[in-house]
């Protein structure tokens, strides 16, 4: 286990699942109440004009993903104490997507994640096809996304993770649910981005 690791106390909070089940707006939202957030890197690659392996040639798959574990690292450093930071997919999400595409990671990617511990409760927002949404960044069909929320699934409780899957319900519920449940871990209530411990 690393250093860290199971402190309940850590502030860094990953929203992580399959694509299109409602993370981002999550995310968003969150975003709108203050906290420190950092959001999908994989989209802001796409957007810049990098291809996603998806579509991309095989031999640029691992670049691809290179690049977003770079970015997720510094998004992690970036996360300063006893400020809250949210954040759209973890470092261990990147072993889920390589799995995923058939790839293996780097031992010194197995060490960085090792070496950066999140909180031990993850939050997952699980396969709800009624609110299913695709588009030109995020292609995947709802069986593939079934299968990428099985890959992360079985990473982060690999890694020793608790996941917390979120309720199927409306923007707020899950909002609400997230932040009474990291209330109760971080031992203060959370309403805002303000520490208490400040």
């Amino acid at each position: 286990m690393h250093s860290g690791f199971s402190d309940p106390r850590n502030h860094r909070f990953i929203i992580t699942g399959g694509p299109g089940f409602g993370k981002s707006t999550l995310i968003d939202e969150l975003e709108q109440k203050g906290f420190q957030v950092y959001k999908d890197v994989a989209r802001k690659l796409i957007q810049s004009g990098m291809e996603a392996p998806i579509w991309s040639e095989e031999s640029r798959k691992g670049s691809f993903f290179r690049q977003i574990f770079k970015d997720r690292l510094t998004d992690y450093l970036d996360c300063v104490p006893p400020k809250i930071g949210f954040f759209d997919r973890g470092l261990p999400d990147s072993i889920a997507f390589t799995r995923h595409m058939g790839l293996q990671p780097a031992e010194s990617v197995l060490d960085a994640i090792r070496a950066s511990p999140y909180n031990p409760n993850i939050f997952l927002t699980p396969v709800w096809p009624e609110i299913f949404t695709n588009d030109e960044i995020r292609k995947e069909d709802v069986k593939k996304a079934a299968i990428l929320d099985a890959h992360i699934r079985e990473v982060y409780g690999e890694l020793g993770y608790r996941i917390i899957e979120l309720p199927k319900s409306d923007l707020q519920t899950r909002v609400d649910f997230i932040l009474d449940k990291i209330s109760n871990l971080l031992g203060y209530k959370v309403i805002d981005n303000i520490s208490l411990l400040e």
